[in-house]
């Protein structure tokens, strides 16, 4: 697509007709892009001033319309972020109840997935969503809070790497 991406790309998602694609990179189509970018077809731009302190790892987009992008980031759009953020198509969101902290070996979001109802699933290595105390999984639901998925993951070293949705149930990968 272009001239490529001058690094790596962990994910990629479809929003509004374009392709949004997020890793560890500085540039898409010789665009400064600081780790997630969009191809219209045509040509790269970058979604603001972009992600900072660490990677893009996982995107989804809501039943709003709006893109969510999650890794092992600190800041969005210049402003501080814990490891997940939200574009509304101009602007990044900030403000998803404090993002997720802690984790063994710090905090990281790997797998997102919207449900049929709207809510956000969250998985990857974390132990806190907002101030809600979880276990490397949470929901962000629709209404804009934080809950635990049950027990959520936790014994030996757990980190969730992929999720999905089959017959109205949350199934969960990882180690």
């Amino acid at each position: 697509l272009g001239s490529g991406i001058n690094g790596e790309v962990y994910a990629l998602t479809v929003r509004g007709g374009e392709l949004i694609a997020g890793g560890s990179f500085s540039t898409a189509g010789g665009v400064a892009a600081a780790n997630i970018a969009r191809w219209n077809g045509t040509t790269w731009s970058a979604l603001g001033t972009g992600i900072s302190g660490g990677s893009v790892r996982a995107l989804a987009v809501l039943q709003n319309n709006e893109l969510v992008a999650a890794g092992t980031f600190s800041g969005a759009g210049g402003n501080a972020a814990n490891r997940i953020a939200r574009w509304n198509g101009t602007t990044w969101i900030l403000g998803m109840n404090g993002g997720v902290t802690g984790g063994v070996t710090g905090s990281n979001i790997r797998a997102l997935k919207v449900r049929a109802n709207g809510d956000l699933i969250v998985g990857g290595e974390f132990t806190m969503a907002g101030t809600t105390p979880v276990n490397n999984i949470a929901r962000w639901t629709a209404a804009g809070g934080w809950s635990a998925m049950h027990s959520g993951m936790f014994t030996g070293s757990p980190v969730v790497l992929s999720l999905t949705e089959f017959n109205g149930q949350v199934f969960a990968g990882g180690r």
